[in-house]
């Protein structure tokens, strides 16, 4: 009985979720007007306030997006609108690391595939941002005949970002704070026993604490979606969503969730059941092998990532994913796929 009443809720909590939606979509449209004007009044630009909305979508992080631009051209723009309390504090995080990232030296050429803030400001109480639209389309739109390539140039362009930002670093106490301890903590109220999440800051620890490692700039969500993509061409133009990204982390982050995150993709299952197969000793195929090996994940002829990376990726992952959806933690549905699974083999 008590499954069922779960089952019911979580329905309930969809349905409500799905109407609030559509309302907050509503809301957000109908400042599309006064959040134009106030941009023209800070940039000058006279024609954006013939512009109109030519595709809106509440995000994950609800936040109401609406890409615009003239009614028979291309998007020019991209207008941001934080509608919950979680989507101003996801909107925060992601100025604050853009505004760090940008502080890089050796970016270079790079900046130009990081989406650049154009006006920020307030309509009707609630903030706003209006970024540089990104020409082409997300990789989740390319088909499955080019999700192999997808990945392999999604894969490579990431590395500049790695090289540009490398350093060398031996991890200490800090560092395994910032990388295990704070974010075990962050999966306590997902899970009822301590023990498991011990067991694995002990693993992690004690493999990780040391040891002499390159690391860099990572984007922290790195698949398909946030990559765009010339359709005629499928070279990348830009990156977006870059909420997550962080300094001085292991480069792996970013290119083993762009793999996990294809198989997921690909087989139609979560996030915790790729990486829980990964660890029982699932191969990688030929390409997924050749994309490690070039960024140095793999050794030439290794055929398994060790867990303790594996183990590391899964944690950030899913510790930002309740950061960002407190909800979820208490999401039986949720955390019994993306949590449990991986614990189960620690």
């Amino acid at each position: 009985m008590r499954r069922a009443s779960q089952v019911v809720a979580l329905v309930h909590a969809q349905l409500r979720r799905t109407w609030d939606g559509r309302r907050l979509l509503g809301e957000a449209s109908q400042l599309l007007e006064p959040i134009l004007a106030q941009f023209v009044a800070q940039t000058g630009l006279l024609e954006a306030a013939g512009w109109v909305a030519h595709g809106t979508h509440l995000s994950g992080t609800q936040v109401v997006v609406m890409v615009v631009g003239p009614p028979q051209g291309p998007a020019a723009a991209i207008v941001k609108v934080p509608v919950t309390a979680d989507g101003v504090a996801s909107q925060a995080r992601e100025a604050a690391t853009l505004a760090t990232l940008s502080q890089e030296p050796g970016l270079g050429s790079f900046r130009d595939l990081i989406p650049a803030r154009l006006a920020a400001g307030e309509a009707a109480e609630r903030a706003y941002v209006v970024e540089r639209a990104i020409a082409g389309v997300d990789g989740r739109h390319l088909g499955d005949s080019a999700a192999e390539r997808v990945v392999a140039e999604a894969a490579a362009v990431i590395g500049e970002l790695h090289r540009r930002t490398s350093s060398s670093v031996v991890v200490d106490g800090p560092l395994l704070d910032r990388w295990i301890g704070e974010r075990l903590e962050v999966l306590v109220p997902a899970t009822r026993d301590r023990a498991p999440l011990d067991r694995v800051g002990a693993v992690l620890a004690g493999w990780w604490e040391g040891r002499s490692l390159p690391v860099s700039w990572v984007h922290g969500d790195f698949w398909a979606a946030n990559v765009m993509f010339a359709p005629e061409t499928l070279a990348v133009t830009g990156i977006i969503d870059w909420e997550w990204a962080s300094p001085s982390e292991p480069l792996a982050h970013d290119l083993l969730y762009l793999l996990i995150h294809a198989r997921m993709l690909a087989g139609g299952r979560e996030f915790g059941a790729v990486v829980s197969a990964l660890l029982d000793g699932a191969p990688w195929t030929a390409p997924e092998q050749a994309i490690l090996e070039a960024a140095g994940v793999l050794a030439p002829g290794q055929a398994r990532v060790g867990r303790e990376v594996l183990l590391l990726v899964w944690l950030r992952h899913v510790a930002f994913n309740l950061i960002q959806a407190p909800g979820d933690a208490r999401n039986w549905v949720w955390t019994g796929r993306n949590i449990d699974p991986v614990l189960r083999l620690v």
